[in-house]
């Protein structure tokens, strides 16, 4: 059976072990024709233009791991390194006298052959192993035209090719599920070739730090003992159950004015339950005070029936006097009755507060009037967010200090009402 058969695993080595990474590159490779023609694409644009002109279309490739033997099809043959960084030099590559087992082969019907070496650690690679031996060649070397040099393609060079690819709406579902697991193989099990260790690394491509991003959610959630959950549609967060807060985010955007930046937010008083803990529990100087040390803090008046959020209301009244109203007037929110005579006393009632417009309140009329509905929640909840310029997110970064720096961040908006990131504490 073959090696690259899907079930016909590879156990003779860990999974953190280099040749279990590139058995599972090469299965990826097998089940999926485009991520064939993506490394193709990838090698080929490392030669000159003229050198090899492939015959078009090209059935997919025959793929093989820890195999001493290239097709006799072969017309061109590449030797192609793996690893984490590209070579710094020139390799020569020619054909030698030595045993010879390569990690994979990648044969193409139109001749095109490449020869894979995998070396996650470009230091460990041994110049000699890019060379390739007599033996394998199921015809005579003299026959084929094998490029004189290595071609070096990086471990981030596929990873940033495969996560556009699995976000792309034309390969197949099974094909961008492949992609997506191979990616969340390597971000577990081979996190050293991963281009999203660092913001740096990902430079100013947004879909490398949105990716960046949700790995240090995952780490931030391992360092305070917390749950990464998602929501279609939404990008994943810190769960804090039971809280005040219940929803820790960490997320890259670009702004309007051509920035990027990271967004820490929270949403303390979500549901009726949270908002009255949050009313009992919150000092009011200090919560209203986090604006002094950057957070943003707006009102989150929404409505909701049987747990689902329905309506937010556009609330431009100013927060400290968004929180007065609320503390300690539990009968202003809650549970109220959604009949139409008790929800317009309600409506010109939340209007004339400035708690909400004419268009809120015919979205609410829409919503729990014409539906009968029996009685909606009010939720006078608060956002809270605040923004780091990417700068000092490579700062923070580069001394090691930013998983800490977002979890002190937190927990100053967070102590305002006796919580903090860390579970068991607060």
């Amino acid at each position: 059976m073959e090696r690259v058969n899907l079930f016909n695993p590879f156990k003779r080595r860990p999974p953190e072990h280099e040749d279990s990474l590139t058995w599972s590159f090469l299965v990826a490779l097998r089940l999926e024709p485009a991520l064939q023609r993506l490394l193709r694409d990838l090698v080929l644009a490392k030669l000159p233009p003229d050198r090899f002109r492939g015959r078009h279309p090209w059935d997919p490739a025959l793929v093989q791991t820890q195999t001493d033997r290239i097709g006799s099809d072969a017309e061109f043959i590449v030797s192609v390194l793996l690893s984490d960084e590209p070579l710094e030099q020139t390799v020569p590559v020619a054909w030698v006298d030595r045993e010879a087992r390569y990690d994979g082969v990648v044969q193409f019907s139109d001749g095109l052959v490449l020869v894979i070496e995998n070396k996650p650690a470009r230091e460990d690679v041994w110049e000699g192993q890019l060379s390739l031996s007599r033996d394998s060649l199921l015809v005579d070397p003299k026959d084929v035209d094998l490029y004189e040099v290595a071609v070096s393609v990086t471990w981030p060079e596929i990873l940033e090719e495969m996560l556009l690819f699995a976000g792309s709406g034309i390969p197949s579902f099974a094909g961008r599920q492949i992609a997506r697991d191979f990616l969340e193989l390597v971000e577990d099990v081979h996190p050293s070739v991963s281009p999203y260790r660092t913001y740096e690394l990902c430079g100013d491509r947004l879909e490398a730090l949105e990716k960046r991003t949700e790995v240090l959610v995952a780490q931030l959630a391992e360092k305070v003992g917390l749950e990464v959950r998602s929501r279609s549609g939404r990008p994943p967060f810190l769960s804090r159950p039971g809280q005040i807060a219940e929803e820790a985010q960490v997320t890259v955007q670009r702004e309007g004015d051509g920035a990027t930046r990271l967004r820490l937010a929270v949403w303390p008083g979500d549901t009726v339950t949270q908002a009255r803990r949050f009313f009992d529990a919150a000092d009011r100087d200090e919560f209203l005070a986090l604006v002094e040390s950057g957070w943003s803090i707006s009102p989150n008046l929404h409505f909701s029936f049987m747990s689902k959020h329905l309506v937010w209301a556009d609330t431009r009244i100013p927060v400290e006097q968004y929180f007065d109203y609320y503390k300690g007037a539990r009968e202003r929110y809650g549970q109220l009755a959604a009949d139409k005579k008790t929800l317009d006393v309600w409506l010109e009632r939340w209007m004339k507060s400035g708690l909400m417009k004419s268009a809120d309140a015919k979205e609410m009329r829409r919503h729990f009037v014409e539906t009968d509905r029996q009685h909606v929640n009010v939720i006078p909840g608060f956002t809270l967010f605040r923004v780091w310029d990417l700068v000092d997110v490579l700062s923070l970064e580069s001394e090691d200090e930013l998983k800490a720096g977002i979890v002190a961040e937190f927990d100053t908006a967070l102590s305002t009402w006796g919580e903090s990131m860390a579970v068991g504490e607060g």
